[in-house]
């Protein structure tokens, strides 16, 4: 019988056969050694799968010339360049590895790495790094014994691929060998496009291309001009993220790591806490075939100094865990090693009109590229007349506001997007008083606190004293007073 209808048997005796639907190119059945398996019968320290011959060919590798080309290679770049292989695993395959009953099954996501290397009589193909793979994928190697066969096949025209493991006297009873059979096929290696869907998708995909280049960036701008909004917009292109806002109590022992203290029987006991970036890390050096996004708002509100510590020069692109230039420092409370993983990428934002980014702090301006968001009208071209004078109006302050200010205190669009939404006239009203009332004229406030009548001239109706001591508002104004208040702004020239 072939080995190709002896794996078929075996499928349908787990309970799997639904998969034998899917197209193939490629089948790779490889009885394991004593030195490719994880179980306590394994005795080498090699933790690695080692394919050699023709079946190197099944999988995929990034050519390392200076290693794997020259008569005298370089071994800093051995394993240098590693690749993931999307593997999808089956569940009822674990239950017949432990023993347990075979229930409806299901493919379970996961992913193994791939790396050609050297040896005396040649090269090989080294795969599934223990401490690179997914924890699925090793915790199906854990299950698997020497002399047991490990069955890969690679779903037709894609780098993707079904792993599941056969016991060896399953194996001899159904006639499963060592196999390897290959179709000519193409596959193809294209980068994956993100659809916008929505205009500000536009400015996200920008975004999420230089993150991923640079890992470490802070969206700063002007009150209203969505920063937070397009933090939540593109968190859906990482694999995890994780939220903070820095204010001026935030310290290192939250965001890396500190002393805890417990009682016990009476006795006070002493020990060490990690912190939210420490944790975020540890995750992530676990998944590195995953994207962690760490997003950290308000970030110039907070101490760098105190918060980062040494992590502000582990966070620098080029000198993260695996880098030529790799960092690691020894922590101050738990005294272990610690370096930040390649695969965690930090989103910062930042407020202008709280500080502006002249005076960031120089060691963070340093490791950390910066996008200029600015208030952007184009939303409102095509709108409802009433609001169209509402954002008019909201131009003549913002001019003025240049004029005696600077341009970092500037009135964004983020405020009045909602408004879109509102079709109803009394409704829309209602709502873009509310949005004056309540949060601009208190902004104004704010900014001309010390110098008020820089501003009053030009408030009309929407504030109750025009005589330039203070800005007090007119809660009470009317609709009817409120829009015409808002005409006479959008009149003031210069």
């Amino acid at each position: 019988m072939e080995c190709l209808e002896s794996i078929q048997n075996f499928l349908k005796e787990i309970k799997a056969d639904e998969i034998l639907n899917l197209q193939f190119d490629g089948i790779l059945v490889k009885k394991l050694a004593n030195s490719n398996v994880l179980t306590e019968s394994g005795l080498s320290h090699q933790t690695h799968i080692a394919i050699t011959g023709e079946s190197m060919d099944f999988f995929p590798y990034l050519c390392n010339y200076s290693y794997l080309e020259v008569s005298e290679p370089n071994k800093e770049y051995k394993r240098k360049y590693v690749i993931n292989l999307k593997a999808n695993l089956l569940s009822n395959d674990f239950k017949y590895l432990k023993g347990e009953p075979i229930q409806e099954n299901e493919m379970i996501d996961s992913f193994f790495t791939s790396a050609r290397s050297r040896r005396k009589d040649g090269t090989q193909l080294e795969l599934s790094y223990l401490n690179l793979d997914d924890e699925k994928f090793i915790a199906l190697r854990r299950e698997i014994h020497e002399n047991d066969y490990i069955v890969f096949l690679k779903l037709k025209e894609k780098l993707e691929y079904i792993v599941f493991a056969v016991k060896n006297n399953d194996a001899e009873r159904l006639g499963i060998t060592d196999y390897l059979k290959m179709d000519r096929t193409i596959t193809n290696v294209v980068p994956t496009e993100i659809e916008d869907n929505y205009n500000i998708e536009e400015t996200d995909n920008e975004i999420v291309n230089i993150v991923l280049q640079n890992k470490n960036v802070i969206l700063y701008g002007v009150p209203g001009t969505g920063k937070t909004y397009i933090l939540n917009k593109i968190k859906k292109y990482f694999d995890k993220s994780c939220f903070v806002t820095f204010h001026q109590s935030y310290d290192y022992e939250e965001f890396v790591e500190g002393i805890s203290a417990d009682i016990v029987d009476g006795q006070m006991h002493y020990g060490t806490k990690d912190g939210i970036f420490k944790t975020f890390c540890e995750e992530a050096r676990n998944h590195p075939g995953k994207k962690y996004v760490f997003f950290i708002d308000e970030i110039n509100r907070g101490n760098i100094s105190k918060i980062f510590g040494e992590l502000i020069t582990l966070i620098e692109k080029g000198k993260r865990e695996g880098d030529q230039q790799e960092v690691k420092v020894i922590l101050p409370y738990s005294k272990k090693e610690f370096s930040v993983p390649k695969n965690v990428f930090i989103i910062g934002t930042m407020n202008t009109a709280d500080k502006s980014i002249a005076l960031i702090d120089s060691a963070l301006r340093r490791r950390f590229f910066f996008i200029e968001l600015v208030p952007n009208f184009d939303e409102f071209n095509n709108c409802n007349e009433l609001l169209a004078d509402c954002i008019s109006a909201i131009k003549v302050i913002n001019n003025r506001i240049v004029q005696t200010i600077d341009k970092d205190h500037k009135i964004g669009h983020a405020y009045f997007i909602e408004l879109l939404k509102i079709e109803e006239e009394t409704e829309l009203i209602k709502n873009m008083k509310n949005i004056w009332l309540y949060q601009i004229l208190p902004l104004l406030q704010d900014y001309y606190f010390m110098n008020p009548e820089d501003i009053i001239d030009i408030l009309d109706n929407l504030v109750l004293d025009g005589s330039g001591s203070c800005i007090e508002i007119n809660y009470n104004i009317s609709d009817e007073e409120f829009m015409n208040a808002i005409n006479q702004i959008k009149n003031v020239e210069g």
